[in-house]
């Protein structure tokens, strides 16, 4: 631990030993709780404040001019330039950094992690399972798929109510009292000083937690072994407020005396002041001479306000009785002495000493006025270990390997460079001047104008010609030198070279903090896609240290706040809000299930996440070319940002789109099914029709056919008849020639019968 010695005005105070905790508490009075406070205060190295001062001045532009005096002014004489002025280095590479970080919008969840409520939850898990699988075989379903969704829905996405509705205050209580800016001032602190800190406590039952965001150099604590500021012996909270913001916040509490105390502030004793003014006149001059340490309250008229919260141990006797359902769980009854006493002597034996942890709290208002000294009304308990309390301030100890690493304070050195540079650079602009050439008045000719500065512009006249003419046989003229030297009062080489310096102090910083020029949008000519996208990833490589901190000291918060809410709204809580979908949402935290938990918050943030939401995003325009998303798919994606959320959409709606798609083939086959069928009765009905046509066809071919055998036989008998004609007719006429031959005709005549 780290030893400081108040000293005030030349007289030293000994450190005394701290209180004794285990005493009983009749015992802890006022009179112990402000000696604890004093303990606790002396413990604490206040001397930090002025170096963390230090770096939040240079991250805002503020520097002392006199630590560069021996560089402005020589010999008393001042450059040109005069001051040293202050030209952020680191600034705006903080600056991209917290940018990053806004940009990384977290999603989380809410469990209950004591073992209690984890048994409870496997036990609904267990019957609900088995209800639905109970419901599943008595339905259609496949049951492979639908025991395969069922266990994935109970295995990643199932909450209980409480759970649900935790998840719920946290989002309400994040948009109602506007946390992401306090984590964002957080997370500045961290890159200032190294360090964030914050307190989450109770006012009263049934009204929100408070949020407060702690300056890194505000905050001192007690050096156990612990990860985290709360689980420290004691704390102590350091702020500045004016005699009007005291009596404001503890006016109600002060008595009369201590308020004239207050407003009479100047003639106050300081403990902790190493020199103090003794009337308001001399204020400027201490400012001014700088020669003098003085405490701040006698410059802005503010005092030093301490808040003190350390642990107490208190011992307790109690009984085990045996617990028939849980035999390594027995019911503990805590006894009073007098209930002791009243015990049979055979109970007497198995009462059992124990001890427990209260949290004590108090503030010290300058040197010796005490306020709300007493034992916190509301404390945060664990509900797995009952006997330990939490202070209500928290935040990384670094009281392990890891050290508080301040960017600021890992670049001053190369911020007083930087600034030193362009202090040189300036004063070579402002000194710079022409290339020239000497030369000796008494060979300076004589060109008849009448005077001497007349004669001189005509030689710079002639010069600028490119003749410079000299007289050397005038009287007194030096006649042994005929050749005059130059100078050269330009800027030459050395800018050049301090703006090299400049660049490469830029590109050091730059390295240091994480952030190279790529990212600033500082591209040149020479850089390609792919080299500035390997850049950028490497560069955030490099801060994905800082974000995982701050990650872990942001899932640390809201867990606090969540176990502070179950103790501030221990009846139970109703509440409402809209959230980023501009969706009303409702949510009831019951007074069953609620204040008896442990309750831990698990956010989801990493670079790795985003990428592949990028990539996601990117590749969901492929998934819709090919059918397996739709756009009204795909444009609620664009409003999400959690990894894990983006996924179980997607495969949501691929799901639905091949069950969809299964659903189409399976129709589509079965159309054809009866398409085919269709189509073979229509063949069947189209053969049946040829072979009816052709059947006709033969039957009128039939017809045909026997209608030309009849006419065919007809005709022969009329061919055969025509035939016997002729047969008659040929002998008729053959008998007219013979009968005409008989007759002796003298010339033959035709005889043609008809």
């Amino acid at each position: 631990m780290v030893f400081t010695q108040p000293i005030a005005s030349g007289k030293s105070f000994s450190y005394g030993f701290k209180p004794k905790q285990n005493i009983p508490e009749s015992q802890k009075n006022a009179e112990w709780a402000s000696e604890n406070v004093d303990w606790c205060i002396s413990m604490s190295p206040l001397w930090w404040r002025t170096k963390s001062d230090e770096f939040y001045n240079l991250y805002n532009g503020v520097r002392s001019e006199e630590q560069f005096e021996h560089l402005t002014k020589t010999y008393g004489i001042e450059f040109p330039a005069g001051k040293i002025k202050h030209i952020p280095l680191v600034r705006p590479l903080i600056n991209r950094i917290l940018s990053e970080a806004e940009e990384r919008q977290f999603e989380f969840s809410a469990h209950a992690e004591d073992a209690e409520s984890t048994e409870s939850k496997i036990q609904s898990v267990s019957s609900q399972l088995l209800n639905e699988i109970i419901q599943l075989v008595k339905s259609d379903q496949d049951i492979d798929k639908a025991m395969e969704k069922l266990e994935r829905y109970y295995r990643e996405e199932y909450k209980s109510e409480t759970e649900i509705g935790v998840q719920h205050f946290i989002n309400q209580y994040m948009l109602k009292h506007r946390l992401d800016r306090k984590f964002a001032e957080n997370f500045l602190d961290k890159m200032i000083t190294g360090k964030e800190f914050y307190r989450v406590h109770v006012n009263r039952i049934g009204e929100d937690p408070q949020y407060e965001v702690i300056k890194g150099d505000e905050l001192f604590y007690a050096d156990n072994a612990v990860k985290w500021v709360n689980e420290c012996d004691w704390a102590v909270r350091v702020k500045l407020l004016t005699p009007t913001e005291i009596i404001d916040t503890f006016g109600e509490r002060m008595t009369q005396e201590d308020i004239k105390k207050v407003e009479s502030w100047l003639n106050m004793y300081h403990k902790d002041a190493f020199y103090r003014l003794n009337n308001p006149s001399e204020a400027d001059q201490v400012i001014n001479d700088g020669s003098k340490t003085f405490v701040n309250s006698a410059v802005n008229h503010k005092l030093a306000v301490y808040y003190v919260e350390w642990k107490s141990i208190r011992k307790i006797n109690y009984i085990k009785n045996e617990n028939k359902y849980a035999e390594d769980a027995p019911f503990i009854k805590i006894l009073s002495n007098e209930a002791i006493r009243e015990l049979p002597n055979a109970r007497k034996k198995n009462v059992q000493v124990g001890y427990i942890q209260d949290l004590w709290s108090g503030v010290r208002i300058a040197d010796d006025i005490y306020v709300d000294l007493g034992k916190v009304k509301h404390p945060v308990r664990s509900m797995s270990e009952p006997s330990k309390v939490y202070l209500s301030f928290n935040g990384l100890t670094y009281n392990s390997k890891i050290k508080p690493y301040s960017l600021i304070g890992e670049t001053k050195d190369l911020q007083d460079l930087y600034d030193v540079l362009h202090f040189h650079k300036e004063n070579l602009i402002a000194l710079s001047g022409v290339r020239g050439s000497y030369m000796d008045l008494s060979q300076l000719p004589d060109f008849k104008t009448g005077n001497a500065a007349d004669n001189i512009k005509m030689f710079m006249y002639y010069k600028k010609l490119g003749t410079a003419f000299i007289d050397r046989s005038k009287e007194g003229a030096d006649r042994t030198f005929n050749q005059f030297p130059s100078y050269d009062e330009t800027l030459g080489a050395g800018l050049q070279a301090i703006l090299m310096m400049i660049q490469h102090i830029e590109d050091v910083a730059g390295r240091v903090v994480g952030v190279n020029r790529q990212q600033l949008g500082a591209t040149q000519y020479f850089d390609g896609k792919a080299t500035m996208q390997q850049a950028i990833q490497n560069s955030s490589m490099v801060t994905e240290y800082l974000f995982n901190e701050h990650d872990e000291f942001i899932e640390r918060a809201l867990t606090d706040l969540a176990n502070a809410a179950r103790v501030s709204y221990k009846y139970g809580v109703v509440g409402h809000y809209t959230d980023s979908k501009r969706q009303q949402q409702i949510f009831r935290l019951d007074d069953a299930n609620f204040p008896f938990a442990d309750w831990g918050v698990h956010i989801t943030n990493k670079s790795a996440d985003k990428r592949s939401v990028m990539e996601l995003k990117a590749m969901s325009a492929e998934l819709i070319k090919q059918g397996m998303l739709q756009i009204e798919d795909a444009l609620p994606l664009f409003k999400k940002t959690g990894l894990a959320e983006i996924v179980r959409d997607i495969e949501v709606s691929v799901a639905k789109r091949r069950a969809q798609m299964e659903e189409q083939q399976a129709q589509m086959q079965q159309l054809q099914a009866q398409l085919a069928e269709a189509k073979g009765q229509a063949e069947i009905q189209k053969l049946q029709a040829q072979t009816q046509e052709i059947a006709a066809k033969i039957e009128q071919n039939r017809l045909n056919l026997e209608l030309e055998q009849m006419a065919l036989s007809q005709k022969k008998d009329v061919d055969m008849s025509k035939l016997d004609l002729d047969k008659k007719r040929i002998e008729l006429e053959a008998k007219q020639l013979e009968v005409y031959a008989r007759q002796n005709a003298v010339k033959s005549a035709e005889i043609k019968n008809k």
